[in-house]
């Protein structure tokens, strides 16, 4: 017993002892990372590339609506993916005008965000970068032993794990699938036997990419251009006010002859592992809604200095020659020609209901888990769980309390709530109608919304918290009078927001309460209630006796909304 505890505390004096180690240099490893170090967390990240750290695999922009508020609130509790996004912009929109609902939309420089967020990690001075792959974690006493590929050993009181694509990842292009996560990089083909050795039970997702290509001026002039946004509202409150060049996107559509080219793909082509319903393959869309003659296709600039256009909505995994032959059938796209090819990728991560809402497995309390791991799809969600994941591991090994957030506060709630208590059965996106209290969830309020967690974690600047108590004091005063266009336009926005829909907002509570408690009825014909087919698909599944049951499962809480609705008015009819 002497040897044992000498040996352990012999190994709490080593150079390679951490507070947290969190593997994968993702969106989630990297703000995991960074917030894990801020709490005073001695913290190691792993990654298998240097080069890739916090790599845009897909699509290099951020928000729209749900999404964009997430981003808002990882701004408000100090993360870094908001800055860098801004930091990096090259084409600003937003969605819902001046609607309660309006959320930040921006286009990045892939390689300038990349550069970015890899200089801010590495002037993080309780933060240790190493380029290795994780073979194996082992739990011990007092924490876990982690070991690589290249025979390195680490001693750590808590892990979080953010290996996104990688766990057994394959790569497909036609006929050809090697082991390897997003952009070809090598699985981790160990750490996931690794993981169902320590008993998590593991499923597989799939999501894919699409081809850019080169595309010379008068080919993009031919078609419909999106205009950005000269004073674009900014992804974070922080906002210096400098100009920012920026560059037009633009739009077009397939044509009679890619759906030809994708009928005869059906046959031959499978998939495998059930993909993102919200983010379809080009494929998926032709079988899904045969019924739709051309598909939206959106051409984003990689970058103000280079001619290489991601084609967002034409996501494929064909061989070389079938991918060319579709994109030159896409209207406008003729002489386009492929740079790097789309792909798919399949990849383990942990089925539901093994973690708790602090982002700990179930199983191991100081085991964390961040990003496409827990089920998710997305930068802005990967970057949100981290976030969680980075903070509870954080106080879990300094001793500390750990620190839930609710969702009724905050669109980071309903996802650590959501992909922690419901049965997932796709790959979890956030959506506005995920929270029944999303009009409360607004872009303009994140910051006041999670002050006091900002506050209480020390996140922070005091300067910050100055500004955002100043603001809350705005709109009170500015609430009892009539709304001046000199506020702030979020000051403004908020005022003129609480003056339309404050008594509304009072009532919905109370409304809700109710419709928890009424029950559905067995022979109920979910189509005379308007819902979605993704809807009533999982509603005919899971057969929930009541509204508050329908609640908890994977299905947008509008949508059950819209069925309470319809069961109080039927209940109203009876009498």
């Amino acid at each position: 017993m002497n040897k044992q505890r000498f040996s352990m505390n012999y190994e709490l004096r080593t150079p390679n002892y951490y507070d947290v180690v969190v593997i994968g240099a993702g969106h989630a490893g990297c703000e995991a990372a960074n917030v894990s170090a801020k709490l005073g967390a001695k913290t190691l990240l792993l990654t298998s590339s240097l080069d890739s750290i916090g790599l845009l695999a897909c699509s290099a922009s951020f928000g729209g609506p749900g999404r964009g508020q997430l981003l808002r609130e990882i701004d408000a509790l100090g993360g870094l993916m908001p800055q860098i996004a801004d930091k990096s912009a090259i084409h600003y929109r937003h969605s819902g005008k001046d609607s309660a609902v309006w959320a930040p939309f921006v286009i990045s420089d892939r390689l300038h965000y990349h550069c970015l967020l890899k200089s801010c990690l590495e002037h993080i001075n309780t933060l240790d970068i190493k380029q290795d792959t994780v073979i194996s974690i082992k739990h011990l006493k007092m924490g876990w032993e982690i070991k690589t590929a290249a025979q390195q050993r680490f001693l750590t009181k808590t892990i979080v794990v953010g290996a996104g694509t990688f766990l057994k990842g394959r790569s497909r292009q036609g006929n050809k699938t090697q082991k390897a996560g997003r952009n070809s990089e090598i699985s981790a083909e160990k750490l996931a036997d690794n993981l169902r050795d320590l008993g998590f039970e593991l499923g597989t997702f799939s999501t894919g990419t699409p081809p850019t290509v080169a595309i010379d001026k008068d080919a993009l002039d031919s078609l419909e251009a999106q205009q950005y946004s000269r004073n674009g509202r900014r992804c974070s409150f922080k906002n210096d006010g400098s100009k920012i060049e920026q560059v037009k996107t633009h739009k077009t559509h397939t044509s009679s002859k890619t759906l030809q080219y994708l009928k005869d793909q059906i046959k031959t082509n499978l998939q495998v592992g059930l993909g993102p319903r919200h983010c379809p393959s080009l494929l998926d869309k032709v079988t899904k809604f045969s019924e739709k003659k051309k598909h939206s296709v959106f051409l984003q600039p990689e970058s103000l200095l280079q001619k290489e256009w991601l084609l967002n909505g034409l996501s494929m995994d064909f061989d070389e020659k079938t991918q060319q032959k579709i994109v030159n059938s896409v209207r406008g796209l003729k002489k386009a020609q492929i740079v790097k090819l789309g792909y798919s990728v399949s990849y383990r991560f942990l089925k539901s209901r093994q973690l708790r809402s602090t982002l700990a497995s179930k199983l191991y309390n100081d085991l964390f888990f961040a990003g496409q791991v827990t089920g998710t799809n997305g930068y802005e969600e990967a970057a949100a769980t981290g976030l969680v994941a980075g903070i509870n591991a954080a106080l879990k090994a300094k001793g500390k309390n750990e620190f839930i957030f609710e969702r009724q506060h905050s669109f980071i709630g309903v996802l650590v709530d959501d992909i922690s208590s419901r049965k997932l059965t796709e790959p979890y996106r956030i959506l506005l109608s995920r929270s029944q209290s999303y009009i409360h969830l607004r872009s303009d309020n994140a910051d006041i919304r999670l002050l006091p967690a900002a506050r209480r974690l020390k996140l922070i600047s005091k300067h910050r918290i100055e500004e955002i108590e100043s603001k809350k004091k705005q709109i009170a005063k500015a609430s009892n009078i009539k709304a001046n266009k000199k506020l702030a336009p979020d000051v403004y926005r908020e005022v003129a927001f609480i003056k339309k829909y404050g008594s509304y907002l009072k009532n919905a509570s109370l409304t809700r309460q109710k419709e928890e408690t009424l029950l559905i009825p067995k022979d109920i014909d979910y189509l005379r209630a308007g819902l979605s087919k993704e809807a009533i698909e999982k509603l005919k599944r899971f057969k929930p006796l009541t509204i508050g049951e329908a609640l908890n499962l994977d299905i947008p809480e509008r949508s059950v909304k819209a069925l309470a609705l319809y069961l109080a008015r039927k209940k109203e009819s009876r009498r």
